[in-house]
């Protein structure tokens, strides 16, 4: 029997990407691709396409960590 894909394997379609980060429009998510502000998609079909989801983590980490950094400053 085969292992279950690990989170590293994992490739998440866009409903999903979208509910992690909040984001609700997928072209915003690709400007911001195309700006190297959020990892890349990877593309799974001819018209498909999908983000592996430990990169999507590893970005809301970064996520918190810059903004938990920048509330620190402040105080």
């Amino acid at each position: 029997m085969a292992n279950p894909p690990t989170e590293e394997l994992t490739i998440l379609r866009w409903p999903e990407v979208s509910k992690r980060t909040g984001y609700k429009s997928k072209s915003h998510v690709e400007q911001l691709e195309k700006k190297g502000l959020f990892p890349p998609s990877v593309k799974i079909g001819s018209r498909a396409k999908g983000w592996v989801s430990v990169e999507i983590t590893e970005w809301i980490q970064e996520r918190i960590a810059e903004s938990r950094g920048k509330m620190g400053d402040a105080a």
